[in-house]
């Protein structure tokens, strides 16, 4: 009973551990993707348009990919303890 248990136990561990890395993988993928966008348009935006208004969105888009990632950070650490 005891070992099936541990058995449980450890497979179910395992299950969270590849979901965890799943999920860090798809957040990865979608700050990847905003970063692409949201730096794209700002070029477009700087070229053809307001070099200010580019300027600002590029900035913006880089202050709150970092802001994500480093909320991340701290939530991740608070887990840890």
């Amino acid at each position: 009973m005891a070992e099936s248990q541990s058995l449980h136990r450890r497979e179910l561990e395992r299950e969270v551990v590849f979901s965890r890395i799943a999920l860090s993988r798809r957040g990865q993928w979608l700050g990847f993707a905003i970063a692409i966008v949201g730096l794209g348009t700002s070029a477009i935006i700087a070229i053809y348009g307001s070099a200010l208004a580019g300027g600002i969105i590029g900035l913006g888009t880089l202050v709150s990919l970092v802001g994500v990632f480093m909320y991340g950070t701290k939530v991740q650490h608070a887990e840890n303890k």
